[in-house]
């Protein structure tokens, strides 16, 4: 899933840590569209989307992605 792509079907965003992380434990929160969001679920309703994910470690240093992306009704 990229920034700015539109989609005609259904997508399941899902996204994880890199593996060179030395945090054994980060807090790893998204949002959709503003609302909880948990990586693997569907989302499929015709519309626009802005998913936000944020990890924050132990020393409290923060990272944040933003993705957005379209659903429209197949042609």
């Amino acid at each position: 899933m990229a920034d700015g792509e539109q989609y005609s079907e259904p997508v399941t965003p899902v996204f994880e840590l890199p593996d060179d992380t030395t945090d054994p434990a980060p807090t790893v929160t998204a949002t959709l569209n503003g609302e909880e969001f948990i990586s693997g679920e569907v989302v499929s309703e015709v519309g626009e989307y802005e998913l936000v994910v944020t990890s924050i470690d132990t020393s409290d240093n923060e990272a944040e992605v933003t993705i957005e992306f379209k659903i429209v009704e197949a042609a």
